[in-house]
């Protein structure tokens, strides 16, 4: 029997759920596009280390096969998470300028080819896309998270390096765990009891930032894992930062962007800056 990798999985999902909800997608799509345009905009000169940008999907010509299937699933579950969009797709640790490389404007994210930098935009020729930014208002807590990103990517880049670099396996993308954090809690255990399906916790080993820190992520699990452990750090240093009660590894992107407003809504710790646009706006 031939082998079916991942990539071909999700573009045969993909092109059946075109097929069936299409319709419906390109409503939703349309509907947030309005509702992102009723937002303040923002230029990448606003932004700080340490700032979360989730990214939106607008109406566009092609979208993303894997991007169609974010969309969907979350659209699924919408009313679990209110305030977030099932557009959002993607989420980001902003840091800035990194010394050495060109650039000023680098996010850390969780891809398929694993934890990586780009300088902003990330996006492709054919999707149009804005990103909605978030910061925490204690700035040396902030800095620290971004400290933290830029740590997991520099400890996958030494790991790659090494001889048995192979069997760490450092900062790879997890599809099992992206796929089943998109489920609800309630799906866990009905999949668990009734078919035995389940998805077993990534892996872990020692990091400059804490004896657990996982081995593989997906977006917005790594965000979440970097705000944690910044938060583990300072409590370390004496202080305390609870800045987003959520599972790392049952997070998406929407069900991310909705605790991040109500941070933003209940006690101010969160500040929601705008919508960066692309293309982006210096």
């Amino acid at each position: 029997m031939s082998q079916v990798n991942a990539g071909q999985l999700v573009t045969s999902f993909s092109d059946f759920v075109r097929f069936v909800a299409d319709g419906q997608i390109q409503q939703v799509i349309q509907d947030e596009k309005k509702h992102i345009s009723e937002l303040k905009r923002i230029c990448v000169s606003n932004l700080k280390k340490g700032d979360i940008l989730v990214k939106h999907i607008l109406p566009s010509p092609k979208i993303d096969n894997g991007h169609y299937v974010i969309i969907t699933g979350q659209n699924m579950f919408r009313g679990l998470y209110k305030l977030g969009s099932p557009v959002s797709v993607h989420a980001t640790v902003y840091l800035g300028a990194i010394e050495g490389m060109p650039g000023n404007h680098f996010v850390a994210h969780a891809t398929m080819g694993g934890v990586t930098v780009i300088n902003l935009p990330e996006v492709k020729d054919t999707e149009q896309c804005a990103y909605r930014c978030f910061r925490y208002q204690d700035e040396t807590y902030a800095e620290l998270v971004a400290v933290i990103a830029e740590g997991y990517v520099a400890q996958r880049r030494w790991n790659q390096k090494k001889p048995d670099g192979k069997t760490e396996k450092f900062g790879d993308y997890s599809t099992p765990q992206a796929l089943w954090s998109s489920l609800p809690a309630t799906w866990h255990g009905f999949l668990s009891d009734r078919f035995n399906i389940s998805v077993p916790p990534a892996s872990e080993m020692s990091s400059n930032w804490g004896a657990n820190a996982p081995t593989e992520f997906f977006c917005s699990d790594f965000v979440v894992q970097c705000l944690k452990a910044a938060s583990e750090t300072r409590e370390e240093q004496g202080a305390v930062h609870h800045p987003i009660n959520i599972d790392p590894k049952k997070v998406t992107p929407m069900s991310l962007e909705d605790s991040l407003i109500k941070g933003c809504n209940s006690n101010g710790e969160w500040e929601d800056l705008g919508v960066l646009e692309v293309p982006i706006p210096q």
